[in-house]
């Protein structure tokens, strides 16, 4: 009986033993497999996996490149907007001193540090009228409305006060190159006329569109 209980302990041990012995000829077998695969088909896969290599780049490089231009647009936002962090436009003129009465609120002062008027156009025209020559035009111009006090959201050099006399106006660098103004060129100002109704429907004005400064 003990000779049969001491057998009776090791068939467990030697179907152990048997599995892995399974387990490990069928590992060699499927390394086997691939290795003579991949020897016989050398040249396919060698083209697959200069295919992925070559997609796993291209991919990685416009992630990349990707998120460092978005990075840079949002920096450059953010620079071109100074201090400047939330803006109130409506389709109507409010009053002047609504600024002022908005900045000296108590629960403005916590979050913000002040608040300055101004009237934008993001439509406008502007046109050079030289003495000889043919005028330079372009559209589509954001036109800007502003108060010294406008000038002090600005950082660094976009802090600089910079007033317009009556009758004058401040071209950007860019827009002054390309219409070729310069200091003391006479420009025209063209505005989109408010209008109740569309110029484009049948009901609209197809005449008065728009205004011009000077008139």
């Amino acid at each position: 009986m003990s000779r049969w209980r001491h057998i009776t302990r090791a068939i467990p041990n030697l179907v152990k033993n048997l599995r892995g012995l399974v387990s490990m000829f069928r590992d060699r077998q499927a390394r086997q497999f691939v290795t003579r695969s991949l020897r016989h088909h050398w040249r396919i896969n060698l083209a697959v996996a200069l295919g992925v290599s070559a997609a796993t780049a291209v991919l990685t490089g416009a992630l990349l490149i990707g998120d460092s231009t978005r990075g840079s647009l949002r920096q450059l936002t953010l620079d071109r907007l100074g201090s400047i962090d939330e803006i109130l436009i409506t389709d109507r003129f409010f009053r002047q001193e609504m600024a002022e009465q908005i900045a000296g609120n108590n629960q403005f002062k916590t979050d913000y540090r002040a608040a300055a008027p101004a009237i934008l156009f993001p439509q406008g025209t502007v046109e050079t009228m030289p003495e000889s020559g043919s005028p330079a035009r372009a559209g589509n111009v954001l036109v800007l409305g502003i108060e010294s006090s406008f000038w002090k959201l600005g950082t660094g050099q976009q802090a600089q006060t910079l007033v317009a006399d009556e009758g004058q106006i401040i071209l950007n660098e860019p827009l002054a190159r390309d219409l070729g103004a310069e200091v003391g060129s006479r420009v025209i100002l063209r505005l989109p006329a408010d209008q109740q109704v569309h110029a484009d429907s049948p009901m609209g004005d197809k005449e008065k569109r728009v205004r011009s400064i000077p008139e």
